[in-house]
Formats: C-alpha cells, sequence, structure tokens
C-alpha cells in the first residue's frame, strides 16, 4: 500500500478567494487570469472569452486549486463574461461571490442593457455586483452633433458653443441659440444625450415666440460683425445687458456700425409679442437710411440712436421712444438689417403683421434684391 500511495496525485492547494479577472481592451489587447478546478474548466472559461470578446485572450494565467464557491462558479463566470461582451472595453472580475466590472459602452442606450441585464444576473445567481460603465462614444466629433442640430432648430440656428476638435469623455456639449417654445428644449435634450454618452449637456438657449420666430425664418445668413445693437435704460442711460426692462423702465437702442463701413442702407423694425412689426427706421416721418447721414461717429463706430428716452422726445417729434407697461409684458426684438442698397423697393407702413413682413422678406432675399452686409438682433424682456 505505501508504494501505491507514493503514486497518488496531490491534492491542489487551495485558494481563498477562489477568483478569475479578465480584461479586453479596444485596441485588442486581453488577459484572462484565475483559478479553476482542473485544465477543462480553465479551457472552458478561455472559450467563454472568446466568445465575449471575439477573439482568443493574448495572455493568460491559470492556477489550478480547489475551493470553489458552487458547482455552479464556472457557469456564472461565462455568463459574466458573455454580459461585457456589447461593450466597446472591459474589466472584470468574480472574486468568490463579488463580482466587479468597469467597461465604456459605445453609447447610452447600450450602457442601460448592460446594466439591466448585469443587474437581472446578479439578482438571479445571488452574486454582489459593484459595476462602473461609462456610455460612449470615446470621443465625439462635434460635425455628429451639429449635423442633428439643424433638424432641431425651431428659431433660428441652433449652434455648438466653441467646440473642440473631438469631445473627450466627460467633456461638456454646450449649444446656444433660440427657441419657439419651452418644450422644444425636451425635444433637444431627448436627441442629444443618447448621442453625446456621458457628457455634460448645456443648453443656452432663449424661449422666445412664433412672432419672432417668423422673421428669424425668412432672415438671411449674414456676418455678424458688421452690425451690432446697443440696449440701455433711457432714466439712467446705464447698459442693459440682459435686456430686461420693469415697468415704468424705457429702453433705447443704438445701432453700431463700423466706421470703415460708410455706404449702405439700414432698416431697422421691432417685432412685438402681439403679431405686429414696428418699422422704426425708415418710417413715414423718418426716410433717411443711408448710414453715412444718420448718426454719428466716435472711436471707431457709428452709433444710430432708433429708440430714444422720453426726455428726449421734445427735441424732435419724429423721434420713437417705449416705456414698459402691463399690456407690454413678454418678449420683443429689434432688428437691425444693413444692406448695400435699399432692402425693401417701397416705403413700409409705421407697423403691419408680422407674416406680411416676412413675406416681403423673404421675397427680398430670393430675389437677390441686394446684398445684406451685416445684421443684428436683441431681445427686449418686458417684465412687471
Amino acid at each position: 500500500m505505501g508504494a501505491l500511495d507514493g503514486l497518488t496525485t496531490p491534492d491542489l492547494p487551495l485558494a481563498d478567494p477562489y477568483a478569475v479577472r479578465a480584461a479586453f481592451a479596444a485596441d485588442g489587447t486581453s488577459h484572462v487570469e484565475g483559478n479553476a478546478p482542473d485544465t477543462a474548466t480553465a479551457d472552458a472559461l478561455e472559450a467563454a472569452f472568446a466568445q465575449a470578446a471575439g477573439a482568443a485572450p493574448q495572455t493568460r494565467a491559470w492556477t489550478l486549486a480547489r475551493g470553489m464557491p458552487s458547482d455552479d462558479w464556472p457557469t456564472l463566470v461565462s455568463e459574466f463574461m458573455a454580459l461585457a461582451a456589447p461593450l466597446d472595453r472591459w474589466s472584470l472580475s468574480l472574486t468568490g461571490t463579488q463580482a466587479a466590472i468597469t467597461g465604456l459602452a459605445p453609447n447610452g442606450a447600450t450602457r442601460d442593457a448592460v446594466v439591466r441585464d448585469l443587474a437581472a444576473w446578479s439578482g438571479q445567481s445571488g452574486l454582489g455586483l459593484s459595476r462602473d460603465i461609462a456610455a460612449g462614444p470615446e470621443t465625439l466629433d462635434p460635425a455628429i452633433v451639429a449635423g442633428e442640430l439643424d433638424s432641431l432648430s425651431t428659431c433660428g440656428p441652433l449652434a455648438l458653443l466653441d467646440p473642440p476638435d473631438s469631445y473627450a469623455l466627460f467633456d461638456t456639449v454646450a449649444v446656444s441659440g433660440d427657441l419657439a417654445a419651452a418644450e422644444d428644449r425636451d425635444r433637444v435634450t431627448d436627441r442629444l444625450a443618447p448621442l453625446i454618452g456621458d457628457r455634460d449637456l448645456k443648453l443656452d438657449a432663449t424661449i422666445l415666440n412664433d412672432d419672432l420666430c417668423a422673421i428669424r425664418a425668412v432672415l438671411p445668413p449674414a456676418p455678424d460683425s458688421a452690425v451690432s445693437i446697443w440696449l440701455g435704460k433711457g432714466g439712467t442711460g446705464e447698459a442693459s445687458l440682459t435686456g430686461v426692462f420693469r415697468t415704468g423702465e424705457n429702453p433705447v437702442a443704438d445701432v453700431l456700425i463700423p466706421a470703415g463701413i460708410a455706404d449702405g442702407s439700414l432698416w431697422v423694425m421691432v417685432v412685438d409679442n402681439t403679431g405686429k412689426v414696428f418699422h422704426i427706421l425708415p418710417n413715414i416721418n423718418r426716410t433717411d437710411h443711408d448710414i453715412a447721414s444718420l448718426g454719428t461717429v466716435e472711436d471707431g463706430l457709428r452709433r444710430i440712436r432708433t429708440l430714444w428716452s422720453r426726455d428726449q422726445l421734445p427735441e424732435d417729434p419724429n423721434r420713437l421712444a417705449m416705456e414698459v407697461t402691463e399690456g407690454d409684458y413678454g418678449k420683443s426684438e429689434v432688428v437691425a438689417i444693413l444692406s448695400r442698397g435699399p432692402l425693401f423697393d417701397m416705403r413700409r407702413p409705421r407697423d403691419e403683421s408680422v407674416q406680411s413682413v416676412a413675406k416681403a422678406l423673404a421675397e427680398a432675399v430670393a430675389d437677390g434684391r441686394t446684398e445684406i452686409l451685416g445684421m443684428a438682433s436683441r431681445i427686449i424682456d418686458a417684465r412687471p
């Protein structure tokens, strides 16, 4: 019996905890290591890895040992690796009865599906689970996001704000522009969220109204450096950076044009929140529109006042002023268009409907009647 005892295979060492670790990277680098009760089980686990990763592991390291937490432990390891298959890269471990996984999904929808499946697997198996799975893509081309913005625009163009060459994970994707209604914010967020993955979306959008947006829809692209609009408070002369004016306040507006632009025709209008457009310059009482005869030049800028303070009205009966009253609450917009020649063929009435002006603008742009040199707009937000 002693001789036979000498031929007996010694017992396998005890592994405590019993563990398997596996990793797959986007560049194809892969590795699996851990404990197995025999070579057949190790081979089966390598096959499960290959099924999940799409290729056999580049390196492997197995230690045959006893101490499996349960008879179905190899099956649980194989299932765990299969659940990682949809990820672009992953690293997982099953140590005793505790599972852990980190990884990157190609998008939010895939990440959410993998997380749901992992939770169900953990619940059915009784294994503890910790996870850290990010939603990709790992890098995001700004052009992909910009392409979606075109179809989401409801009140003039939406644009990316200072986009990088490529968005990394956890960067902020900033979008600016105007929208026609509050619910449009949800549409933009719902469309972009699955696209950008684990990146913050910062939507800096002003909610306007259908009247303002009707004019925006027909305005042509134009350089934004040729014209700007300064808003101020008539009572104090201080600038209004926000465009917010309260009851009793008197908004004033200046159109600013670089002094180097010596020729051109200026048209200024106010689109209010009642469906009307008021023609400020030119108008029936003030027909000048050639910038050479308008405003004053100082410090390299031509400043043309179009909305005046109340105390300046007695100096010239043709001047126009605004005052915020209860019936004015809402958003209006001052629009200034600088063109090579007159924007319209005929003098417009003092005020007309948004639809009428939008039609006239669309016709002027379609006919190529005159070259648009520059355009600017500012919102007057009248509040109690």
